[in-house]
């Protein structure tokens, strides 16, 4: 109750906002840009932490929003869908796969895989069309860091599955993604508790979050 009586002064109520590291790294920056020119005297509280345990602290209240990877698992929760990631292939540019116009899974059979945790989502999803591909990665790497897996991917070590939107500009020059048919999306979303206030720069930031590319 005390925070909805002060949210009328922008000041005294903190944005607390909760985001998996993906969507902190790749996806927040240029929302939290925008955000503070538009409202500068908000003090934002950044947090964070796997999907799970971000929806876990919005639906205890100790955050007010949250970014995760979708779908969320608490059904406490209302989710919204804020943009899709696709997935594709990603090899060093100097790797055979680069060069080839179109590239299915079998192309990466018995090649050293780079695989995201399955203890993430993506990841998850991944090992889920795998096992229904009868698809057998030979992974030589697994990590729940995308800038590790570029990493070794660069240095030609081995190759990944990856959404689109964690390949920067300057990963271009070490980096090729190609396509392949039917692989899943990953979708990114807003969490928050209905049962909560939610502050009036939750709301904000929200709106400002689906207006962007």
């Amino acid at each position: 109750m005390d925070r909805e009586i002060h949210d009328f002064d922008e000041t005294a109520v903190p944005l607390r906002l909760g985001a998996s590291d993906t969507s902190a790294l790749y996806y927040l920056p240029k929302a939290l840009s925008a955000f503070k020119r538009t409202n500068p005297a908000v003090q934002v509280a950044l947090n964070t932490d796997s999907s799970a345990a971000v929806e876990s602290s919005v639906f205890d209240g100790e955050l007010d929003l949250g970014i995760v990877t979708l779908p969320a698992t608490h059904s406490g929760l209302t989710s919204r869908v804020l943009y899709r990631q696709k997935l594709g292939l990603v090899v060093a540019r100097q790797h055979p796969l680069a060069r080839k116009d179109t590239v299915t899974l079998r192309d990466a059979e018995g090649l050293p895989f780079l695989f995201l945790d399955d203890g993430t989502r993506t990841g998850a999803a991944l090992a889920a069309y795998f096992n229904a591909q009868g698809f057998a990665p030979d992974t030589i790497l697994r990590s729940g860091s995308f800038e590790v897996i570029k990493r070794y991917v660069a240095e030609d070590l081995g190759i990944a599955i990856l959404p689109d939107t964690v390949l920067r500009r300057e990963d271009e020059q070490r980096l090729v993604i190609k396509p392949i048919e039917n692989l899943p999306s990953v979708q990114i979303g807003a969490v928050w508790n209905p049962r909560a206030y939610l502050p009036r720069a939750a709301s904000e930031l929200l709106t400002l979050l689906g207006e962007l590319p």
